[in-house]
């Protein structure tokens, strides 16, 4: 699967923060990040394509991938809430809501 091309499936969607769920949409998916307009705020925040792509890696190795993981493997130091909301969508991952847990069913994913 091409994850970056999945993601650009996600442009337009309305989503939410797996804990609290807030409500975020993703705006434009461009070349090199993901455009996010946070409703709370109106305000758009940028998540970069490579803080995405290395969390996503890191999954596919390990199968399973935490909030808490997200920020200390220094994937996404501002934004791992949103990096797993977001790659919580993909096809094959699934995530438990009690420990902000990924898991990636199998290998064709």
């Amino acid at each position: 699967m091409n994850m970056w091309d999945q993601i650009h499936r996600l442009q337009g969607r309305q989503m939410a923060t797996l804990d609290r769920r807030m409500p975020f949409s993703v705006g434009r998916v461009e070349n090199d990040s993901v455009e996010l307009i946070i409703h709370s705020t109106s305000k758009e925040r940028r998540i970069p394509r490579r803080e995405l792509e290395s969390a996503w890696q890191d999954l596919e190795r390990r199968r399973s991938l935490t909030r808490a993981e997200i920020r200390e493997r220094g994937h996404s130091e501002a934004n791992p809430t949103y990096v797993i909301a977001i790659l919580s969508e993909l096809p094959g991952v699934t995530y438990r809501q009690r420990s902000l847990q990924l898991h990636l069913q199998s290998n064709d994913a």
